[in-house]
């Protein structure tokens, strides 16, 4: 069986060294390189199955780095091991194109079962991230604004709207779709921005997809 190529990139020496050390402790997988950033120019000319951003997290591998990686290495996965167990933290990573997010207190086994979800092309979020998120609902479930009671005040009219504005269509589109005016549309989307508590249709949107990540994940 061939090994599985990975790629580390972190800003801390030593963290790379102690994952490094770690990975191939696994007879599956072997470290192509460890380098400090994603703009290093060895990185050129390997091709590996897996890129591991180790760190931090925040500026120095944020949602931009993500993209950049990603423009490096296509259809290559790309795994988070981030010091924050923040939701707002995994969400933006895995909006950006991360397919897993984990934190350093995630156990070597549970990185290796990440590993292995991403095999087999699926997305993983460390149980840290998950428990939080858990909680997170919980507590919004405990709430008279939780999410679920803001869907409920929705039409079907507007949940239209919606799954038409996640597939990317424009207001004219959807008045086309649905056979209303420009201005009814216009006055619908109004209506959802402010039902759910979201700034502009970009944020239904990213809000809206991150949330299947997360559930498909779990």
């Amino acid at each position: 069986m061939n090994k599985f190529n990975v790629i580390l990139i972190g800003e801390h020496r030593l963290i790379r060294e102690v994952c490094t050390s770690l990975l191939n402790e696994n007879p599956d997988l072997f470290v192509q390189a460890s380098v400090k950033n994603y703009f290093d120019s060895s990185l050129t000319t390997l091709r590996p199955d897996l890129v591991i951003v180790a760190g931090l997290g925040g500026n120095v591998h944020g949602p931009d780095q993500v993209c950049s990686i990603k423009d490096l290495f296509p259809r290559i996965p790309i795994m988070g091991l981030f010091m924050s167990p923040q939701i707002a933290v995994a969400q933006k990573m895995i909006l950006a194109g991360m397919k897993a997010y984990l934190t350093f207190d995630s156990s070597i086994t549970e990185i290796f079962v990440a590993i292995e979800q991403l095999r087999e092309n699926r997305t993983y979020v460390c149980d840290e991230v998950k428990d939080l998120l858990s909680k997170q609902l919980a507590n919004e479930n405990n709430t008279e604004n939780s999410t679920l009671d803001k869907f409920q005040l929705l039409s079907s009219r507007e949940m239209q709207i919606i799954g038409l504005v996640r597939k990317g269509a424009t207001s004219k589109d959807i008045a086309s779709v649905l056979n209303i005016t420009f201005r009814t549309v216009e006055t619908h989307r109004h209506n959802i921005l402010k039902k759910l508590q979201v700034k502009n249709s970009s944020s239904l949107v990213n809000y809206m997809s991150f949330g299947d990540g997360m559930m498909n994940a779990v």
